[in-house]
């Protein structure tokens, strides 16, 4: 595959599988304990078109970087990739890694565009951070904002501490005022909107966003395309996970455009991207696509030509092996793969 070639959904799959989950067995000891259903989208509106969940407890993040900076290095030096396709740091894969970034680092010592981030992330998270980071939103045709509307939502155990914390290092909520009442904290007032409770800390551009009393009525959990998508995958629960709802079609394009799906893309009703650190220390990467029945094979073609291009790309590292099993290709208008990831002998 030419440099030319590793369009955005390359980015994507390569992005998620090798910068957000690619552990070899002498490291993925940390990782295969603490799996788990996507456990923050009851916070998150269920007109959500896009779900990612992550963990971003520190053992995984360390052991991230320490795999992602070899095989980075070896797929730009084989030509697969260029330097620019995936970032110095894994967690810039996607733009709202940055948004961790910016509330677990020393943010005194960065500026809001510091890109690449310092070599010497990711440090020890925060006591008060815990496992799990989500974000959530939907297109918004009607704005001339850069980002759609967006909510990040983060794991964490101590309210107070990490009150503390953004009181004093955070620069994205520079300038706010701050209010507190019994059941959270609020920061208004600056470009961004952040509040905690006793178990998490909202961030977003709108306080109409943020749910300051906790779990919504109306929900992404609660949602049955959304429930259905997490039926439909193989395992019970996963490292981590990217939701796209088809219902959302500018999302797709976004998504989609300049790639084999781009005049196909009307027919898939939902996408989802899941991986998960296996005992054995492999990484699994089901994809799992709700298409329309009728236009099965106009999507299953250009999927699997789409991953064997990956998996030829992918062969040519001696870090890894990789292989694929094709699950399901199914009337139900359901096609599911299955990418693993494992370290050369």
């Amino acid at each position: 595959m030419s440099v030319a070639k590793f369009t955005a959904l390359n980015q994507l799959t390569v992005g998620f599988a090798l910068a957000a989950l690619l552990l070899t067995p002498a490291c993925g000891q940390s990782s295969t304990n603490s799996s788990s259903a996507p456990t923050l989208a009851a916070y998150f509106s269920d007109t959500s078109t896009f779900y990612v969940e992550h963990r971003v407890d520190a053992d995984f993040l360390a052991d991230l970087t320490e795999v992602y900076t070899p095989l980075r290095t070896e797929l730009i030096a084989a030509g697969v990739i260029s330097e620019y396709d995936l970032p110095h740091n894994p967690l810039g894969s996607f733009d709202w890694w940055g948004m961790l970034l910016m509330l677990t680092y020393d943010c005194s010592t960065l500026s809001t565009f510091t890109i690449p981030f310092p070599d010497d992330y990711p440090n020890p998270l925060p006591s008060w951070m815990r496992s799990r980071i989500a974000v959530a939103g939907h297109s918004d045709p009607a704005s001339d904002a850069f980002f759609p509307p967006t909510l990040f939502v983060f794991e964490t155990s101590d309210r107070t501490q990490a009150a503390v914390f953004l009181d004093n290092d955070c620069i994205m909520i520079q300038d706010a005022t701050k209010e507190e009442t019994a059941n959270y904290t609020l920061y208004t007032g600056g470009y961004n909107v952040a509040a905690l409770r006793d178990d998490v800390m909202f961030f977003s551009g709108d306080l109409a966003d943020i749910p300051l009393e906790g779990v919504r009525a109306a929900n992404l959990a609660q949602d049955s395309i959304f429930q259905t998508a997490l039926q439909n995958l193989p395992e019970d629960s996963y490292d981590a996970l990217f939701y796209l709802n088809g219902d959302d079609q500018d999302l797709l394009d976004d998504v989609f455009s300049g790639t084999a799906f781009e005049d196909v893309e009307n027919a898939i009703r939902v996408i989802v991207l899941a991986g998960k650190i296996q005992e054995d220390g492999s990484l699994i990467l089901d994809i799992m696509a709700d298409v329309d029945p009728g236009r099965i094979e106009e999507i299953a073609a250009p999927l699997d030509g789409y991953i064997a291009e990956l998996v030829a790309s992918l062969n040519g590292a001696t870090t890894v092996t990789i292989s694929v099993n094709e699950m399901e290709t199914g009337a139900r208008g359901l096609i599911l793969r299955r990418i693993t990831l494992s370290a050369s002998e």
